[in-house]
């Protein structure tokens, strides 16, 4: 039967660069990234196709930034939104339990606009 449940994940990325083996000094160049983000996201079964199981999805995320990322993005913290659909794929392969399509749409930062999704193994 039909059902639905909310995901509530919070992460927190940190990452650090640097060049190596650059040709000349302006190359050179060492960065520190921080990334804090908080999504909600509403799982909603659908009918079984093909005896699979499959939802859709449905996610707000607001993400944090700190370090370096700031000033190019032109924030200090972006959000966004995205709907996707699963589908369950026992069939397909041991390493793939199942596949699905989506779309994001980013607000808040230089980087606005959206993105189309594949996505594979998400938890249902």
């Amino acid at each position: 039967v039909f059902g639905h449940h909310w995901q509530f994940t919070s992460r927190y990325r940190f990452a650090i660069g640097r060049t190596l083996l650059t040709d000349t000094a302006s190359q050179e160049v060492s960065s520190k990234v921080g990334r804090f983000s908080n999504a909600l996201i509403f799982h909603y079964d659908l009918p079984q196709l093909f005896d699979n199981g499959n939802e859709l999805r449905f996610m707000f995320k607001r993400i944090d930034l700190s370090g370096d990322a700031v000033d190019p993005l032109g924030t200090d913290h972006f959000y966004e939104v995205g709907a996707g659909w699963v589908l369950d794929t026992p069939w397909l392969s041991s390493w793939v339990d199942n596949v699905g399509l989506g779309v994001t749409v980013n607000i808040g930062s230089v980087l606005s606009g959206g993105s189309i999704l594949l996505l594979f193994n998400e938890d249902i």
